[in-house]
C-alpha cells in the first residue's frame, strides 16, 4: 500500500508525464478576404466557424493550455467562383502535440460580388386604433445600396423600415429607423451589407 501511494505521488509530481485533452470550439480565422474582393468575388453564406482539437502535453501544462493558444486559419486567396475546398492550417502552443482535428478541410462557396440599390419600404407596426394611423411625411432615402454575394443581393426585394405606431404622436417628429433587408416572402436576408443602416422617417398621427 505504501509503495502504491508513493508511485501515485510520483506520477502526479512528474512534469514529464503526459495527459490528453480536447479543446472545443476553436474559431477558424478566414484570412485574405480582401484578395477575393479585389477579384470581384465574395464568400457566399457562412462556412464552418470552429473545430475541436484533441491534443497531448505535459501534465504540468494541464491547466495552462487555453483555446486562444491554438490558431486555425483558412486562406481565401486564389479561390475561384463556385465551391472550393480549403485546407486548414493549425498552429499549436509549445510542448503540445496535436492528436486530431475535427475538420481537416472546409468547403467555401464563392460568388460574384454585387452592388444594387433597393427600395426602402415603410412598414407600420403595433397599429391598435381604428380612428387614427401614422402618416409618413418624409423618408430621408428612397433607395439604399446593398452589397454582397450576387445570389443574396438578387434575393433582396426591399429594405423594410418598421415604424412603431405607439411612438407616433400628434406632433410631427423624425424617427431613426433601422433598415432590414428582406426577400419577396418577407424573410430577412443575412450576410449582406447596406450603404446606410438607418433612415430618418418624419411622421405624425393622422385621424381618419
Amino acid at each position: 500500500l505504501l509503495a502504491a501511494i508513493c508511485l501515485w505521488a510520483y506520477v502526479l509530481g512528474d512534469d514529464s508525464s503526459s495527459y490528453g485533452g480536447t479543446m472545443r470550439n476553436v474559431p477558424i480565422n478566414y484570412v485574405n478576404a480582401e484578395a477575393l474582393e479585389k477579384a470581384g468575388l465574395v464568400v457566399l453564406g457562412t462556412p464552418s466557424e470552429s473545430v475541436n482539437i484533441s491534443y497531448t502535453g505535459q501534465r504540468s501544462l494541464k491547466n495552462k493550455v487555453k483555446a486562444k493558444d491554438f490558431k486555425v486559419t483558412a486562406d481565401l486567396e486564389g479561390l475561384k467562383e463556385g465551391e472550393n475546398t480549403v485546407k486548414l492550417m493549425v498552429e499549436k502552443p509549445e510542448n503540445v502535440d496535436i492528436k486530431s482535428v475535427s475538420l481537416q478541410k472546409v468547403t467555401v462557396v464563392v460568388d460574384k460580388l454585387a452592388e444594387e440599390y433597393k427600395p426602402v419600404n415603410v412598414v407600420i407596426t403595433n397599429q391598435t386604433s381604428d380612428d387614427s394611423e401614422p402618416y409618413i411625411v418624409q423618408v430621408s432615402r428612397e433607395k439604399v445600396k446593398v452589397r454582397g454575394a450576387e445570389t443574396l443581393v438578387n434575393s433582396v426585394t426591399a429594405l423594410n423600415a418598421s415604424v412603431d405606431a405607439g411612438k407616433v404622436g400628434n406632433t410631427m417628429k423624425s424617427l431613426n429607423i433601422e433598415l432590414v433587408p428582406v426577400d419577396r416572402k418577407g424573410e430577412v436576408v443575412d450576410n449582406v451589407t447596406l450603404e446606410f443602416e438607418n433612415v430618418s422617417i418624419t411622421t405624425i398621427m393622422h385621424n381618419k
